[in-house]
């Protein structure tokens, strides 16, 4: 299956889980957050979280401060 992350596409085997596309993307910053398709996933949902195809995820470095 095909889907995006961080703007660049991806296969996947079918049935992959988010924990398994932040596998195969090498430029994972420290520390991060994710969205599928614009939407939080919390990190206790990575292993669980299933994809679909052209899902986009994107994988962020969080900002702190005001």
């Amino acid at each position: 299956m095909d889907i995006q992350i961080n703007n660049q596409s991806f296969s996947l085997p079918k049935n992959a889980r988010l924990i398994d596309a932040l596998a195969s993307y090498s430029e994972v910053p420290l520390p991060y957050a994710v969205a599928i398709n614009g939407e939080f996933v919390p990190r206790s949902q990575y292993s669980v979280r299933a994809l679909m195809p052209d899902d986009q995820v994107d994988i962020l470095r969080p900002v702190v401060g005001g």
